[in-house]
């Protein structure tokens, strides 16, 4: 019996890749397609990055991504992850480059947000793979229901 062995991507060669309109998440080395998010998911996660984003950044704490931000997390087999919400302080951002890279530096706070679609499993998977790489606070925020 013969066995085909599977390429697994690296961070860099994923960056490569056309993403056309989906998003996706590299999981040790594999390609993960990611739909795009439901409504309460965008309004959640849009209401979470005006009320954190601003605070912190009037208090210069450091800075805020959203999430279409891929954040390095993981080598041989590489990960790329992107929460819906991170912060990094200020004292742990990683410095300026001059070419498009995933952020090397693991965040302090990530927030995930559940929505109608998503799967209890699944968000629990994302936030173990979180604290496992090293974040320091993982939150999971229940979308909330858009109004009529």
């Amino acid at each position: 019996m013969s066995t085909l062995s599977r390429h697994l991507l690296t961070a860099e060669e994923f960056a490569t890749l056309p993403f056309g309109d989906m998003r996706y998440e590299l999981v040790r080395g594999e390609i993960v397609t990611m739909p795009p998010a439901f409504e309460d998911h965008g309004e959640t996660s849009s209401r979470l990055e005006i009320l954190l984003g601003h605070y912190i950044l009037t208090n210069q704490l450091g800075k805020t991504y959203t999430a279409e931000t891929g954040f390095l997390v993981g080598r041989n087999p590489d990960t790329v992850r992107a929460p819906d919400f991170a912060f990094i302080q200020r004292s742990r951002l990683p410095g300026a480059v001059s070419a498009p890279r995933w952020v090397p530096v693991i965040p302090d706070l990530v927030v995930e947000v559940v929505s109608s679609g998503d799967r209890p499993a699944e968000i629990a998977e994302k936030v173990r793979v979180w604290l496992d790489t090293g974040v320091r606070m993982a939150l999971v925020v229940t979308a909330r229901r858009p109004r009529d």
